[in-house]
């Protein structure tokens, strides 16, 4: 008797171990965070965002993959975007990140009041790459009319990967913008090139 339990025992122990060797990896997600995966298109990359934002956009073309969320305030107003993007070189005529960051330069630098904050070189995902953060008055934010002119901060990340330009940035008006920095934080900390 004692023989049989025995077996029986070592059998349900192995059963249990090859069924743990079949089962998908699993991660933990920050409490308050949803985890994204993008699996599809040229880019395939994965980050935590809070659930409080909804998605705003999604592209996946031939040339380039993109995914951005947005934060509504309770009146209906937009308070924070944010956006991953990855290029193939050649996209909008940019050949590179420093050319992404010398077109967006061009684009932001005719907004009202517009500042560079921070130029600095960054690590994301063990890569590196350049931080922008800048400063500028807008009246609309994804064409939706604001209250009244407010200052925007934009984050953004640039860097050159695997033949892909990378943009990684993230919008919040003013009265926001400091308690986004947590959220920014945790985007880059949770950002992940997959293979």
């Amino acid at each position: 008797m004692f023989y049989r339990c025995y077996r029986l025992g070592i059998c349900a122990v192995l059963v249990l171990l090859i069924s743990l060797a079949f089962l998908p990896a699993c991660e933990a997600t920050t409490s308050g965070y949803i985890k994204y995966v993008q699996k599809e298109g040229i880019a395939h990359f994965s980050f935590e965002y809070p659930e409080e934002y909804e998605e705003a956009s999604h592209y996946s073309r031939s040339n380039y993959t993109s995914v951005s969320y947005a934060r509504w305030q309770n009146d209906g107003w937009l308070d924070s975007h944010f956006r991953i993007g990855a290029y193939k070189p050649g996209w909008a005529g940019y050949n590179n990140s420093n050319d992404l960051i010398e077109g967006d330069e061009k684009l932001l630098s005719d907004e009202k009041d517009y500042q560079i904050i921070e130029r600095s070189t960054i690590s994301i995902a063990g890569i590196s790459g350049i931080l922008l953060i800048r400063a500028y008055t807008i009246e609309d934010m994804f064409d939706s009319d604001l209250k009244e002119p407010t200052l925007l901060i934009d984050r953004t990340i640039y860097f050159d990967y695997d033949g892909l330009i990378w943009e990684i940035m993230m919008d919040s008006i003013e009265n926001v913008a400091e308690a986004d920095e947590a959220i920014w934080e945790h985007l880059v900390e949770t950002f992940k090139i997959l293979d």
